[in-house]
């Protein structure tokens, strides 16, 4: 980024973009002012020899209608074509730095980047291992790409969940399908309509992640925005990819299927 997209990052709310994951322009923004309370941005253009810098001491300070930030330029030491941005957040918040977490939650969300090698996330200088889903050895999973009426690709793989991964300490892995855009999990535990775990227990253990290329996605990045048309396409289409899946689920016993970790828990609850 040099100085006109800056700019541009500094909008709020700017819809300018077109099947991006940051449509709404202000994702990273709430999220810098929701762990800290001052924030600092590094960036360079890949064709311009200058870093620049804009910086915010005070986020919390509402006595101004609108914050105004100067860049300050200097000249960046590293190679010449390369792009640059580092966002530093400071003054953090302590009741938000619970860093289990933190750090389970940065290897939920971009497990599909981290286990591709597309990202790479540190936590005090040690790298986040993308989350792991185990599967039932005895399950091949299945993978699909289908296209829908409107031209969008769908596709994905489903499985089948153990279920010791549902009581077990740490992450908590959600029967169902995980919903990703540009790789990043978005929601999981979909069922495009279908029943779920709660009408029978067996449910849960479907799972499997499908990339969503075109259906907006809430500004907060918690769900997509299901009363848009496309959100129909894809639910009719996952709809029919996932009715095999259920039906052969729907016909299982549940007592086939529950870990004895399962049957202890609910033991001890009763």
């Amino acid at each position: 980024m040099g100085t006109n997209e800056l700019q541009t990052w500094l909008e709020w709310g700017d819809a300018h973009k077109t099947n991006a994951i940051g449509e709404y322009g202000q994702g990273g923004k709430a999220a810098m002012g929701y762990l800290g309370n001052s924030w600092v941005v590094l960036c360079k253009r890949w064709d311009e020899p200058w870093l620049w810098e804009i910086r915010e001491n005070n986020w919390s300070d509402t006595t101004v209608d609108q914050k105004k930030y100067k860049a300050e330029a200097t000249k960046f030491d590293g190679k010449s074509d390369t792009g640059y941005c580092n966002f530093q957040i400071r003054k953090l918040k302590k009741h938000r730095l619970d860093m289990k977490r933190i750090k389970e939650t940065l290897s939920n969300t971009y497990r599909k980047l981290l286990e591709n090698g597309e990202a790479t996330i540190l936590m005090n200088g040690e790298p986040i291992s993308p989350l792991s889903i185990p599967l039932y050895d005895g399950y091949e999973t299945q993978s699909f790409k289908e296209k829908t009426s409107n031209h969008m690709v769908l596709e994905g793989w489903i499985g089948r969940l153990k279920r010791d991964a549902r009581v077990k300490d740490g992450t908590k892995i959600a029967g169902g399908l995980r919903l990703l855009r540009k790789g990043r999990l978005i929601k999981e535990g979909e069922y495009f309509g279908h029943r779920d775990f709660k009408y029978k227990a067996s449910l849960g253990t479907l799972i499997g992640e499908v990339e969503l290329p075109k259906v907006p996605v809430l500004p907060n990045k918690t769900g997509f925005d299901t009363d848009s048309s496309d959100w129909e396409e894809v639910r009719k289409n996952m709809y029919k990819i996932l009715k095999p899946h259920i039906d052969e689920l729907l016909n299982e016993r549940d007592e086939d299927i529950v870990s004895r970790e399962e049957k202890n828990v609910y033991r001890r609850r009763g």
